[in-house]
């Protein structure tokens, strides 16, 4: 393995784990249950699980996906699946920007 995807999978671990630590933070301050706390972490650990194996699984799907004629296009679809990703995080409660960051991963593995 490459020292290159050994560094992408710290920033993903890395990712993983300050999401867990800023829901974990956000419930206690807010006077949550640890009931709230697991069920916050869990989903924002199975959102950010789907991410990391897209980053690693989806590598042909995605170069298709962005294969395109023109550069506005490409520019388009890379917007349109950042912003679809981080409203989505967001509306489940995950932070966007931490979502926003495995999408940058992965537009990092294309060859675009």
């Amino acid at each position: 393995m490459s020292s290159y995807q050994n560094q992408r999978r710290l920033y993903a671990l890395s990712g993983a784990f300050l999401t867990a630590v800023a829901a974990a933070v956000a419930v206690l301050l807010g006077g949550g249950e640890p009931a709230d706390i697991a069920v916050d972490i869990a989903v924002a650990m199975v959102f950010l699980l789907v991410l990391v194996s897209t980053v690693y699984l989806g590598t042909e799907y995605f170069d298709r996906f962005l294969d395109v004629d023109s550069m506005e296009l490409f520019v388009l679809r890379s917007v349109a699946v950042t912003v679809f990703l981080a409203c989505f995080a967001l509306a489940i409660g995950v932070s966007e920007a931490v979502a926003a960051f495995f999408v940058g991963m992965r537009f990092s593995s294309t060859n675009h």
